[in-house]
C-alpha cells in the first residue's frame, strides 16, 4: 500500500519536526535534570598535640566567649556564655570582624560547635562555614586539640 501526502502536510510535518528539535534544543537544559549542584562543601580537619594535659587545654578554649587564644583576634564580645544560641564577635588584627553562633556545647566530650553567621569573604573567603573544637587524650599525658 502506497500513501500519498500533499506538499503542504509534507512541509508542515518537516517545520513541526524542525520546530521540535530546535526547542529541544534551545529549552533541554532549562527541563532537564541537573547533574551539578555548584561547589562541593570543602572539609578540613587540623589537630595539634599539646604538651598539657586534657583538662588544661579545655580551660583555655572552652569558653566560647574568650577567643584570646588565638592569635588574629584582638578582642571577642558576645551575649549568653555556653549555651546553645550563644553569639560572639570576633575582632581581628587590622578591625575586620566575624560574628559566630554556638550550635553546640558538649564539655563533659570537651567539645562545641560553632557557624560564621555573618563575614566578610574578602576578609575571610569561607561561606556556610561550620566548625568543631575537642580535645582529646594524646600520648605521655598530653593532648589533641582538633579543629574539624
Amino acid at each position: 500500500m502506497r500513501v500519498t501526502i500533499g506538499r503542504r502536510t509534507a512541509v508542515a510535518a518537516v517545520l513541526t519536526a524542525a520546530g521540535a528539535a530546535a526547542l529541544t534544543v534551545a529549552f533541554a537544559p532549562a527541563f532537564s535534570p541537573a547533574w551539578a549542584h555548584g561547589p562541593t562543601r570543602q572539609k578540613v580537619r587540623e589537630s595539634i598535640e599539646i604538651n598539657a594535659p586534657q583538662d588544661k587545654v579545655w580551660a583555655a578554649i572552652r569558653n566560647f566567649q574568650d577567643m584570646s587564644w588565638l592569635p588574629p583576634v584582638t578582642k571577642t564580645t558576645g551575649e549568653k556564655g555556653n549555651e546553645v544560641g550563644a553569639t560572639r564577635q570576633l575582632t581581628l588584627t587590622g578591625g575586620a570582624t566575624v560574628d559566630e553562633e554556638l550550635y553546640k556545647y558538649e564539655p563533659d566530650m570537651m567539645s562545641y560547635s560553632y557557624r560564621i553567621t555573618k563575614v566578610d569573604v574578602k576578609v575571610l573567603p569561607v561561606t556556610n562555614y561550620s566548625s568543631t573544637l575537642t580535645v582529646s587524650p594524646a600520648s605521655d599525658g598530653k593532648s589533641k586539640l582538633e579543629w574539624a
